[in-house]
């Protein structure tokens, strides 16, 4: 399936994988780029005059149905539709707020979900293709993202389930490692990136490859995958690697208590 003449909705699209897939897809396609943040929309629109833009704050009652409804207006319909929108804070599992533990479950797992049964529900025959940014952290846990892994791990299942009652044809999954994006900066200030790293343009290029050749699961970084394959045969990859991670973790709560004592 080549993706010319589609009409696609892209959420989480001011920035990062979304930008990226908007900046790949919109010369030939249809697009309306969601996103809560309207300045940086504005300059999207900006640099791709063709598309059409809406700011809409997923976490708000009533957005997912609105999205919807404003592609089906301006484009016409919708023939694939982006869940890219993600929220995740990064230190130890104690010190996320319930809150914002919240924010992350809700923008992470019941969006996608509210995402695909509502495209399920009102093109029941042909179903636009979903596809949902997950995370190569739905397979490996990292200290200091308790509460995004498990929102990760949590829409894989959620999709896994719907594969085992042979549906979900329409329905892709999106495993990227570490992207440069802005992601790293709302998650803490001087957060560490989680190795290995790629970047948002490499990210959209995987995507849109793995869709057109109507994947389940799409895995951004071959030595991710690679590496998910050898710790299978060897069990001490996973465990060394968490262990770099949470020693990263406590560097930066060392800094962190160091910057807060100093202010």
């Amino acid at each position: 399936m080549k993706i010319i003449n589609k009409k696609i909705l892209i959420t989480g699209a001011a920035s990062g994988i979304g930008k990226s897939l908007v900046k790949v897809l919109y010369k030939e396609n249809k697009v309306l780029a969601v996103d809560k943040d309207n300045i940086a929309l504005q300059r999207l629109k900006e640099e791709f005059v063709t598309i059409s833009c809406v700011p809409i704050n997923l976490l708000e009652e009533g957005a997912v149905f609105n999205s919807v409804d404003l592609a089906e207006q301006w484009l016409g319909g919708i023939d694939l539709c982006f869940a890219n929108a993600g929220l995740g804070y990064y230190d130890s599992w104690q010190q996320i707020l319930p809150q914002q533990a919240k924010e992350i479950f809700t923008l992470n797992v019941l969006i996608p979900m509210e995402y695909a049964h509502l495209l399920k529900r009102k093109y029941p025959e042909q179903t636009p293709r979903l596809i949902i940014t997950a995370s190569a952290i739905a397979f490996w846990a990292i200290p200091g993202y308790s509460y995004y892994s498990a929102s990760k791990a949590a829409i894989r299942q959620f999709a896994k389930g719907i594969w085992t009652e042979q549906d979900g044809k329409w329905l892709t999954l999106v495993h990227p490692v570490a992207t440069k994006t802005s992601f790293f900066e709302k998650a803490g200030n001087g957060v560490p990136m989680a190795w290995p790293v790629q970047t948002a343009d490499e990210v959209a290029k995987a995507i849109i490859q793995g869709v057109e050749a109507e994947k389940k699961e799409i895995f951004p970084s071959k030595l991710f995958w690679l590496s998910l394959q050898l710790n299978k045969l060897f069990l001490f990859i996973k465990p060394i690697y968490q262990s770099i991670e949470l020693s990263k973790l406590k560097l930066y709560q060392r800094k962190s208590s160091t910057l807060s004592k100093t202010n």
